[in-house]
C-alpha cells in the first residue's frame, strides 16, 4: 500500500538503513545497530508521514532494545524470539501517531540532552525471570532554527 511504499522508499534512501527488515501483513519490524540510529530513523519517518498523511496519522512506532539473531548478509528476513514477542506486545498498546518505548530505551534516549521527553504509560508484565517493563510515550523536541 501507499504507506508501506513511502516507508520503504525512506528506508532505502536513508543514511541510517536498518540492519534487518521484516515485512509483516499489517506492520514492519526494523532492527538497527544502535538506539540513536533507530531513533533518528523514527524521526525521519514521522516527519515524512506527517505531510502526505496529515489528515489521518495511523503510523505507530514501538521501540524496544535487546539482542537479536539475524543473518547479517540479508536485510529482508523473518525475525522471531523473546525480543520480537515483547515488541509485538508493546505495539498493541501504541496509539496512532505515537512513539512508545520501553524504559531501558527511554533511559538511553534521555541522555540526549533535552531532545526527548517521556510520559509514563503502563507496565508490561513479563514471563519467567524477566523483569516487568515500564512503557513510555516518547516526545521529540525539534530544535527551533533562528
Amino acid at each position: 500500500d501507499r504507506l508501506n511504499a513511502t516507508l520503504l522508499s525512506e528506508m532505502e534512501s536513508s543514511s541510517l538503513p536498518p540492519l534487518v527488515l521484516d515485512l509483516r501483513d499489517d506492520h514492519m519490524l526494523a532492527g538497527f545497530k544502535t538506539i540513536f540510529s533507530a531513533m533518528e530513523f523514527c524521526e525521519v519517518i514521522t516527519k515524512t508521514m506527517v505531510r502526505p498523511f496529515q489528515q489521518k496519522i495511523t503510523v505507530r512506532i514501538s521501540l524496544h532494545v535487546g539482542p537479536l539473531r539475524i543473518k547479517t548478509e540479508v536485510i529482508r528476513q523473518k525475525v522471531s524470539g523473546d525480543i520480537i514477542d515483547m515488541i509485538e506486545r508493546l505495539h498493541k498498546l501504541t496509539l496512532p501517531g505515537s512513539i512508545y518505548a520501553t524504559g531501558i530505551l527511554a533511559a538511553i534516549l534521555a541522555l540526549e540532552n533535552n531532545k526527548y521527553s517521556f510520559d509514563y504509560i503502563d507496565t508490561l508484565t513479563t514471563q519467567g525471570v524477566a523483569k516487568d517493563l515500564d512503557i513510555f510515550k516518547v516526545r521529540v523536541h525539534h530544535a527551533v532554527v533562528p
